[in-house]
């Protein structure tokens, strides 16, 4: 776990020097037209990139939890464009990841099946509530004007990675104090495996444990929409749900996770594309250093401990919550 320390502060640091690049006094705006490069602004997307594409295939989430709001509060690019752009980076991150996992039969392919449909269909909805966010205009907050599409999603962003980061951290500790003092790790049941909602399915990952197929259907309703409102790839949910929830082991539950993300990108790329929310400038410098860093981080991710990979995980979160925060108060300051 120690030498992954040094990875994640250097992520950590390159984020915030890139926050530095933004003028704190830029106009929020909802178009493409909006989208400049400058150099600087190119090779910090770039290696923006290269950082979350390591990230997505270590812990086995699309990256749009710190891409989207990244691109959006540290290089201006427009929240919709943004979340569209977002999901299209993901397809060919997610893809690169997903290979490395499938050799190593990290993946659960009924348990991919089952959320898939559902995830689907949630995409689908995020994206209308999410263009229709965009109609109601602005609003004043602290005598600053700024968009509903932009407000909503960051303030959704603020709590989610607050309850996942604070909930992983907390339970990889205790999981950690538990080994280090000779104790056996925990056994995790999911929250799944004890509901009486029919019909019962098995799954490889939950060790023989029968789950309720409605939820993890529903699971997957329910991360879809955040995806398709918030321009991630649902990993950020699916991850630690497909571990306290359903049960599943850490490294099967990377693997999935970025399946279905691979689909439910799709499906979302899709749907942003024909409402103009996809700039495909953006994307192509994204790729070129994320598929890289998703091959290296999925390699990595299966030589470190399972509960020292949540840990790590929650500290990625909580990192991205900071940078969020910080960007978000300057931009919401009051004027004069």
């Amino acid at each position: 776990m120690h030498k992954l320390i040094p990875v994640l502060l250097c992520a950590a640091v390159l984020l915030v020097c890139a926050a530095t690049w933004a003028d704190a006094g830029e106009t929020v705006t909802t178009t493409q037209d909006a989208v400049i490069f400058t150099p600087w602004r190119v090779a910090g997307i770039i290696l923006l990139g290269g950082v979350i594409g390591f990230l997505s295939g270590l812990f086995g989430v699309g990256g749009g939890f710190l891409l989207t709001p990244m691109l959006n509060i540290v290089f201006g690019i427009p929240m919709l464009v943004a979340v569209g752009s977002s999901l299209c980076q993901m397809i060919g991150t997610a893809t690169t990841a997903t290979m490395r996992h499938w050799k190593r039969s990290a993946v659960d392919a009924k348990l991919f099946f089952i959320m898939s449909g559902g995830m689907i269909s949630g995409v689908m909805v995020g994206v209308e509530i999410g263009e229709a966010l965009k109609g109601l205009g602005e609003v004043t907050v602290f005598s600053a004007p700024v968009p509903w599409s932009w407000l909503v999603p960051m303030c959704c962003f603020v709590v989610l990675l607050t309850i996942i980061g604070g909930w992983t951290l907390h339970e990889s500790l205790s999981t950690r104090r538990k080994v280090a003092s000779g104790d056996d790790a925990p056994e995790r049941r999911g929250l799944f495996t004890r509901l009486p909602i029919p019909p019962m399915t098995q799954l490889d990952t939950t060790t023989g444990r029968a789950v309720s197929l409605p939820a993890v259907a529903y699971l997957g309703f329910g991360t879809g929409m955040l995806q398709g409102l918030l321009g991630v790839g649902g990993g950020v949910v699916i991850v630690p749900a497909l571990i306290y929830w359903v049960g599943s082991r850490t490294r099967t539950a990377v693997g999935t996770s970025l399946l279905v993300i691979i689909v439910s990108s799709i499906a979302g790329t899709i749907r942003h594309g024909i409402a103009g929310n996809v700039h495909l400038g953006l994307v192509a410098l994204m790729l070129i250093s994320s598929t890289t860093g998703a091959s290296l981080g999925a390699a990595l991710g299966h030589r470190i401990k399972s509960h020292s990979l949540r840990m790590n995980f929650a500290l990625v979160v909580l990192v991205a919550l900071i940078v969020i925060v910080a960007k978000m108060l300057v931009r919401l300051r009051p004027l004069g």
